[in-house]
Formats: structure tokens, C-alpha cells, sequence
């Protein structure tokens, strides 16, 4: 059950064409659009200890918290 509690709380920074979204784990909706990387990254920080960073590609550059 502890990984389902802490994927609830998990977000992710993934990329939207040229911008990056900050979606919720199993999220539809972006919680926020930035025009750079870092910017989502920080955003993403302040919303949740648990961030999954994407490459343009969808794979996993880096996570911090998890």
C-alpha cells in the first residue's frame, strides 16, 4: 500500500511541444504550463517533495524524494 500513497502524491514535469507541463501523477490536466525546464522544475518543487523530471523523449532524466 506504500507505494500507491506515494505515487498519489508524485508529480511530474513533462514536456508539452516547446513548454513543459507540471502534471499530478495520473493526471489529465497540466497544473501549470512553463516555457523552461528549470521554471516547471521549481514550480513542481513547491507543490510536492516527490517530483519525476521527463526528457523531451518521456524518459526519466531525474527524481528527487521519491
Amino acid at each position: 500500500m506504500k507505494n500507491k500513497v506515494d505515487t498519489i502524491n508524485t508529480v511530474h514535469v513533462i514536456s508539452r511541444g516547446n513548454k513543459w507541463a507540471v502534471l499530478k501523477h495520473n493526471g489529465k490536466r497540466a497544473s501549470k504550463i512553463f516555457t523552461h525546464k528549470e521554471e516547471a522544475f521549481f514550480y513542481a518543487r513547491q507543490i510536492s517533495d516527490k517530483v519525476i523530471v521527463h526528457n523531451k523523449d518521456a524518459t526519466v532524466s531525474f527524481s528527487c524524494g521519491c
